[in-house]
């Protein structure tokens, strides 16, 4: 059926695995920008710095949210596949 779209299950692989891209990981980009000015602020306000431990924060959440991603990822193209084909 995709073929007849004009997709090979690669092409719609990558279509899929951009979307999903976005939807995880541009909040998490946002969210981090955001996270940067208010700490700088608070270092501001301040005497202590909270660097170290939003990075090992941000790593962890991150690690978790790129495995999630590719499990999520997975899923979806199995079920995309089985209702296309």
């Amino acid at each position: 059926m995709i073929a007849k779209v004009g997709l090979s299950r690669l092409e719609l692989k990558k279509i899929v695995s951009h979307q999903l891209v976005l939807l995880f990981f541009l909040p998490i980009i946002i969210a981090i920008i955001h996270s940067t000015i208010a700490f700088m602020a608070l270092q501001k306000l301040a005497d202590f710095s909270v660097l170290g431990s939003s990075v090992i924060v941000l790593v962890c959440f991150l690690v978790l949210q790129i495995i999630y991603f590719y499990f999520v990822g997975a899923q979806y193209l199995k079920k995309m596949y089985k209702t296309i084909i």
